[in-house]
């Protein structure tokens, strides 16, 4: 996110909002998705 010594203004780090938030959800539930089937499978007798 935009600091005070970035050199960026707060505006455009919220403009940029709506790609990288969907950006950052879809690589979030495939890291989780596929760290929940590792679990799954150690734990299968």
């Amino acid at each position: 996110m935009a600091t005070a010594g970035s050199g960026r203004p707060l505006k455009q780090t919220i403009s940029a909002l709506p790609w990288i938030s969907p950006a950052l959800a879809l690589i979030v539930s495939i890291v989780l998705f596929h760290a929940g089937v590792m679990i799954y499978n150690s734990t299968r007798d």
